[in-house]
């Protein structure tokens, strides 16, 4: 990584935004990073606390020794496969920055396809949900940006890992989010569905990736993320079966549960939650054109 992290030559003075940019894409390309220029961005923009724009307005900035040293310590871990937003300590979603680190599963787009899809029945339903959980919350981004849409409601994010919960509860803090709240609840525990609470609407994406799939999966996925949050036993199916099995314990009539699902997953996951009396209301692809989420209820359909 001579290219990026060793001092400049006579010929060139001093590292400036542009240089460093340069160098560091070249040399993540050659790691195999498939988004080496972008990477190189978000990581020199947390550096300065800059916006990524700001990178453009000042590409002649020279960095100072410290600056070049923070930069190049990040590089160096992204060299090696860690994800950036583990570097860099942050992922967007939603409409939000999020707190993330190597006690949750990175939010990934898709997944704003579960917010995407409760607002759209909500409307067109006129209903509002007083009461929601979320099901292995994580770092909180997907129970946080549901109490931001519905501020009147009462949002419950569970999750078995401390640390996740930590993560989800400073998240909650500084984005100023005062009707969600997390609880530590092992969802594969039959004892966590036995409450006298009632939910007006479930959300979760759970751990869905089969054990036998990990020699498949990205390495950076494997090696950095954590395997509580990604993997699930009978084939992936555990959680799923949970949920058909208990949900309607904690959820009032006729409400309904908003799935995630793994590639290739949805007639499975549709065919056992049938087996325990739900009926689908909605399969929903997302810009792949993959099934990704499912809506059942556990009483008719609402249109």
């Amino acid at each position: 990584m001579t290219n990026v992290t060793s001092e400049p030559t006579s010929t060139q003075k001093t590292w400036t935004i542009r240089s460093l940019l340069q160098a560091t894409t070249q040399y993540l390309k050659g790691r195999g990073s498939p988004s080496a220029r972008l990477d190189a961005e978000l990581m020199l923009a947390q550096v300065l606390s800059y916006k990524r724009v700001q990178l453009y307005t000042e590409m002649d900035k020279p960095l100072s020794a410290g600056e070049r040293g923070q930069y190049r310590d990040m590089v160096r871990r992204r060299g090696l496969g860690e994800p950036v937003a583990y570097i860099v300590g942050t992922r967007a979603f939603w409409k939000y920055d999020f707190e993330v680190n190597k006690h949750v599963l990175i939010p990934r787009p898709d997944t704003e396809l579960i917010i995407e899809e409760v607002i759209e029945d909500c409307t067109k339903n006129s209903w509002l949900p007083q009461r929601i959980l979320d099901v292995g919350s994580g770092s909180g981004c997907l129970a946080i940006s549901l109490a931001n849409e519905f501020k009147e409601s009462s949002v419950v994010g569970w999750d078995i890992s401390p640390e996740a919960i930590e993560v989800s509860e400073r998240n909650g803090n500084k984005l100023g989010v005062s009707n969600v709240s997390f609880e530590r609840v092992d969802a594969l525990d039959d004892y966590s569905w036995v409450s006298e609470r009632r939910f007006d609407l479930v959300v979760a994406n759970p751990p869905y990736i089969a054990h036998s799939e990990q020699e498949s999966l990205d390495r950076s996925v494997v090696n950095f993320e954590p395997h509580t949050a990604l993997f699930a036993k009978e084939d992936g199916l555990a959680f799923y079966r949970k949920l058909a099995q208990y949900a309607k314990n904690i959820l009032s009539d006729n409400s309904p549960i908003f799935l995630e699902v793994g590639l290739g997953q949805a007639p499975k996951v549709i065919q056992l939650f049938e087996e325990y009396g739900w009926t689908l209301s909605k399969l929903c692809l997302d810009l792949s054109g993959i099934e990704r989420v499912l809506v059942f209820r556990s009483g008719g359909v609402m249109q």
